[in-house]
């Protein structure tokens, strides 16, 4: 409602406080109907949306909280890269980082940061 989006079954949401989940729930995908907007529903789409939001989440808060330790830097460096990418179409970091090949360069760094938690190296 504060960007301009308005709905019937969005002003409905807002009073619903202590309504069951499954009534919110109800009027939740009415106002995606109602504002015709575009979300993901299967299962798997869902849990990688979030799981991508939980992982930058918590990037951004222990490289905050760890003042950019090295054990966590290659997350930060990475993510800086993907902007270097995205608007001057280069990196500083990573020189193998590309756009096409992003999502599997992560991958493999969760596995070594993984690898390394397990063996407890610094």
């Amino acid at each position: 409602m504060c960007k301009g989006l308005n709905s019937e079954s969005l002003i409905i949401l807002a009073g619903l406080d202590n309504e069951t989940t499954e009534e919110r729930e109800k009027y939740f995908w009415q106002t995606i109907e109602e504002l015709g907007l575009d979300v993901k529903r299967t299962d798997f789409e869902l849990i990688e949306s979030y799981a991508i939001y939980v992982a930058e989440s918590v990037m951004q808060d222990v490289v905050r909280e760890t003042n950019y330790s090295k054990r966590y830097i290659q997350f930060y460096e990475i993510e800086e890269d993907l902007e270097y990418l995205n608007y001057d179409n280069h990196t500083i970091s990573n020189s193998e980082l590309t756009l096409n090949n992003a999502d599997s360069l992560i991958t493999r760094e969760f596995e070594l940061f993984l690898e390394a938690e397990k063996c407890k190296i610094d």
